[in-house]
């Protein structure tokens, strides 16, 4: 997650949704911003998204995830939920 969070540094967005690196994995990295004159506190949210590759096949032939000795994963997608408040919208990643 260090690479990601590094990332973050150079943009200004509520949530970072990342791919491409086949695990599911989230977390909030804490900010300070602004709400008009007002200094809050609002999270940037960090999404690894999944992945749908499998490592292991029962009965068929090996894939390349086998050959290649990648170790097991979690099949599946994350979830960003953003729920519209008053004052700011308030979202979380369901993993």
């Amino acid at each position: 997650l260090t690479k990601y969070s590094k990332d973050m540094n150079h943009w200004e967005a509520d949530a970072f949704l990342y791919g491409h690196v086949h695990r599911k994995q989230s977390d909030r990295v804490p900010r300070l911003g602004l709400w008009g004159e007002k200094l809050i506190s609002k999270p940037k949210l960090l999404g690894i998204c999944g992945t749908f590759l499998r490592t292991y096949t029962a009965g068929a032939d090996p894939t390349y995830s086998e050959k290649a000795g990648y170790p097991p994963t979690e099949i599946g997608a994350l979830t960003l939920n953003i729920k519209p408040k008053r004052t700011w919208c308030e979202m979380w990643i369901d993993t």
